[in-house]
């Protein structure tokens, strides 16, 4: 592994750091060097020995990833409570939103009935007096006719004269 180096165990001291020249196994070696394979063997022994002293038992028969596992369940039970509570929180959100859209929609309502009030009393006005001129214009189509048949009678009579 190059560019590496493995950290020296608890009350080792490093007497060499080793070069790019030296880790490629070009360069002078010292005596006192560890290898690579006796890094990678310590190393692995010791993460083995870490394993085995964090599952052991200690003297009450708990393991001691009980602990740990405690303090996770604490937490997914905190993170939880924390959803739940901003679940109320978007619900009452939710209520207090749809209860101030149908107060508008009540106001737009009532705006709308009273515009509607105001304004159908005086389209009904204008709507009366079309409805009198038009019978006015009826009538008038009547006399119209009526002054034309005279005419046309008139007319004929003139010719018969004549």
């Amino acid at each position: 592994m190059e560019g590496t180096c493995s950290a020296p165990n608890e009350g080792e001291m490093v007497s060499h750091i080793p070069t790019d020249v030296e880790r490629e196994g070009r360069g002078p070696t010292h005596a006192n060097k560890p290898t690579k394979d006796d890094a990678f063997t310590s190393d692995k022994d010791s993460v083995r020995g870490d394993l085995n002293t964090d599952m052991s038992m200690t003297s009450s028969g708990q393991s001691r990833a009980d602990p740990l596992k405690q303090a996770a369940q604490q937490l997914i039970e905190s993170i939880n409570k924390k959803r739940q509570h901003d679940a109320t929180i978007v619900a009452d959100l939710r209520r207090s939103l749809e209860e101030d859209m149908n107060e508008s929609y009540i106001r737009v309502q009532q705006g709308l009935s009273e515009v509607y009030d105001k304004t159908s009393h005086g389209i009904q006005e204008k709507l009366e007096e079309v409805f009198a001129t038009l019978d006015r214009i009826v009538k008038l189509e009547m006399e119209l006719q009526q002054v034309s048949k005279a005419l046309g009678t008139l007319y004929a009579d003139m010719q018969g004269q004549a």
